[in-house]
């Protein structure tokens, strides 16, 4: 998060979070997004928002793409991700979240 001086994550947690994802961006991305996001919030909102969820702040999710990117590129150079795709995974990160919160029914 280097070109987002005001986002840090300090040695400890980044070491976790690096640690927790493996080698996986999609699960890089997950972990980060535990740190930086409350399940509260992620379960109110969204990737790059709609009428029933709000966007998450788009400076930390800037951030945390850049943070990702760079830890996760592939052999030739090329990104990891696409946008679609962080957004994918931001979006069933936001769902899980929702889910986990929903009240379950005594059946």
């Amino acid at each position: 998060m280097d070109c987002y001086p005001n986002i840090t994550l300090s040695r400890e947690k980044r070491t976790k979070v690096l640690l927790k994802a493996g080698a996986g961006p999609e699960r890089l991305l997950g972990a980060l997004l535990d740190n930086f996001f409350s399940k509260e919030v992620l379960a109110g909102s969204s990737a790059l928002g709609s009428t029933d969820h709000p966007a998450l702040d788009c400076t930390i999710i800037a951030a945390l793409k850049e943070f990702t990117l760079r830890m996760c590129r592939k052999a030739d150079g090329l990104p990891c991700l696409k946008d679609k795709d962080f957004n994918r995974i931001i979006n069933a990160k936001c769902g899980t979240a929702r889910r986990s919160l929903k009240p379950k029914c005594n059946q």
